[in-house]
C-alpha cells in the first residue's frame, strides 16, 4: 500500500525540474543546458523526485538524470523530526506502562542517519 501511495505522486512540472536540474548542474538558463544535454524527457515519477533521459551532447552518451523535488530536503527533515518525536513519546508511555527497555527512540534515529 506505501509503495501505492509512494508511485501515485503527481509528477511536478517539467519547468519547475529543470529549475532545479539547472542549479544543480550551475548552469545558468535552458539554452546552457541544451548545450550539455539533446533530448530531454521524463520518464518516470515518485515521490522524492523524477527520472529524465537525455543524450550527453559531447559524448553521445544515453543518460539518466535523477532530479530531486524542490523542497524535499525539507519535508524529509521535518517527517525525521516527527518520527523521533513519536519515538520519545512511546519510550516514555512505555516506560510508564510496562517493564519493556526503551527502543522506540533509537529506532527511529535510525531513518535519520
Amino acid at each position: 500500500e506505501l509503495q501505492k501511495l509512494c508511485d501515485s505522486v503527481e509528477p511536478v512540472s517539467d519547468d519547475v525540474a529543470m529549475k532545479v536540474l539547472m542549479e544543480d548542474m550551475k548552469v545558468n538558463n535552458l539554452v546552457e543546458l541544451g548545450d550539455i544535454f539533446d533530448d530531454i524527457h521524463r520518464v518516470a515519477s515518485a515521490s522524492l523526485g523524477q527520472v529524465y533521459k537525455a543524450k550527453v551532447k559531447e559524448t553521445g552518451q544515453t543518460v539518466a538524470i535523477k532530479v530531486q523535488r524542490p523542497d524535499m530536503v525539507r519535508k524529509m527533515s521535518l517527517d525525521l523530526f516527527l518520527l523521533q518525536s513519536y519515538g520519545k513519546a512511546m519510550d516514555a508511555i512505555c516506560d510508564v506502562l510496562t517493564n519493556q527497555i526503551p527502543y522506540h527512540a533509537n529506532f527511529m534515529e535510525c531513518f535519520a542517519q
